[in-house]
C-alpha cells in the first residue's frame, strides 16, 4: 500500500511548480477560511449594533432617503 506521504511528495512537492502553486492556493484558503471565520464571529458579537440590522428602523422614521 502506497503511503499518503509517496503520494503527496509525488502529486505536489516533487516539482517546483507544483509546490508553488499548492502553497498559493493554501494560502488563498487560509485566508478566505479566516475571513469568513471573523466575519460570522463579528456579526454575531455585534448583532443589532450594525446598519444592517438597524437601516429599516430609520427608513421607517424617514431619517435615511434612498
Amino acid at each position: 500500500m502506497v503511503h499518503i506521504k509517496t503520494v503527496f511528495y509525488n502529486l505536489v512537492m516533487k516539482r517546483s511548480s507544483t509546490y508553488f502553486a499548492f502553497m498559493i492556493g493554501g494560502a488563498i484558503a487560509m485566508t478566505e477560511g479566516i475571513s469568513y471565520t471573523v466575519d460570522l464571529y463579528w456579526n454575531n458579537v455585534n448583532k443589532g449594533k450594525q446598519f444592517k440590522d438597524i437601516e429599516a428602523r430609520y427608513r421607517a422614521k424617514g431619517w435615511l432617503h434612498e
